[in-house]
């Protein structure tokens, strides 16, 4: 594949309550974006306020998890998860969710889903929906960390790592770790294992399906075996946070993306580290700092960054990573989450009330 999908969710812990199931048709309306007339959108909930996007390129299927206020009650919730054909742009099912997902992962040899939500005031711990794709049906609920928040599937393994407590911990040999990773294997209905992790407080993580090395993202940056639990920092602490990790397993590389809305790229064989902040913003004191997430196309060398500022100047960037220079923006209205199709190089945003279909060359 040319490209790999954001896994970057950002941290918003939210109550759950059991939604109510439902099954809708949705026709794609339209956007106009700027100078490149109208696109089309997939109408969503005016209320949904929270949300995450995946994509399964096999089974050509675009997963998303939102959250709405239920009949306007603002303490009470309606958690699905929509599953979108990505040949009609429609929405064909609507799961009901227990609880709110802060990230989601695609198995795509497995047909699985895998929806991370953490502790609310209905429990006191995090759980692990693990969905069944090919029936779109809930095949098991996992206890795990209390402050879970993300979740990386090894596709070669079908084995879920989970981003997990963030607790100090100490080892036989006397290392302390402020983390840890649960380790849930294909089938498995408990985490079976789990893994330190010294990076504090991580944001992120991802997984090289052909070392099974574990990457985290934090205010550091640290790649750890999951097996011999190896551990090896690769970037020290900053004082830009790193806020998204994906790996590119064609170019054998990683991308992170930093609070700021700077790339890094980390080539792994060589241990080489090459800095784009062609498209970083340093932060208003006097105003509340943005939150970005990140898709890369391969292909044509370029991240496309989502920027929402809080501000109302939400926008999407296109930078060439070749010259490190922003090729294009393109406003945003109240983004809350965005995904790549590797397939079509086509952009997904959900935002206020709908999906925005972004085809990556309207962008530059």
């Amino acid at each position: 594949m040319g490209t790999q999908q954001p896994r970057h969710r950002r941290l918003r812990a939210i109550s759950g309550l059991l939604a109510v199931a439902a099954v809708s048709m949705s026709t794609p309306s339209c956007a106009d974006v700027e100078g490149h007339g109208v696109l089309p959108t997939i109408p969503v909930a005016d209320g949904v306020f929270f949300g995450v996007l995946a994509i399964d390129p096999a089974a050509r299927i675009l997963y998303a998890a939102t959250t709405e206020h239920a009949n306007g009650d603002s303490d009470a919730y309606v958690h699905q998860l929509m599953v979108i054909d990505l040949s009609t742009h429609t929405i064909t099912a609507t799961i009901p969710l227990p609880h709110s997902a802060t990230d989601i992962a695609v198995d795509p040899g497995a047909r699985t889903v895998h929806l991370v939500s953490p502790l609310d005031r209905q429990l006191d711990h995090g759980v692990l929906t693990v969905v069944d794709g090919s029936t779109n049906t809930i095949r098991s609920q996992i206890e795990v960390g209390s402050y879970a928040a993300r979740v990386a599937v090894d596709e070669s393994t079908h084995t879920a790592y989970v981003l997990g407590d963030r607790r100090h911990i100490e080892d036989a040999r006397g290392h302390r770790y402020s983390s840890v990773i649960g380790v849930v294997p294909q089938g498995a209905d408990a985490v079976s294992s789990t893994v330190p992790a010294s990076v504090f407080s991580p944001n992120d993580i991802a997984v090289d399906p052909v070392t099974k090395l574990l990457y985290l993202a934090g205010p550091s940056l640290e790649s750890i075996d999951p097996v011999t639990q190896e551990r090896k920092e690769l970037l020290e602490w900053s004082t830009t946070e790193l806020v998204q990790a994906d790996f590119d397993k064609d170019r054998r590389t990683l991308r992170v993306l930093d609070a700021q809305g700077g790339v890094d790229i980390l080539d792994t064989a060589t241990g080489e580290l090459h800095a784009h902040n062609g498209s970083a913003t340093p932060p208003d004191p006097g105003l509340p700092r943005p939150t970005y997430e990140a898709a890369f196309d391969t292909a044509t060398n370029r991240a496309y960054i989502m920027r929402d500022a809080a501000t109302g100047a939400d926008q999407m960037m296109s930078v060439d990573l070749s010259t490190d220079e922003i090729r294009a923006t393109r406003s945003l209205t109240e983004p809350r989450d965005m995904v790549m199709d590797p397939v079509t190089r086509t952009i997904y945003v959900l935002e206020k009330g709908k999906v925005t279909i972004l085809p990556a060359a309207a962008l530059g």
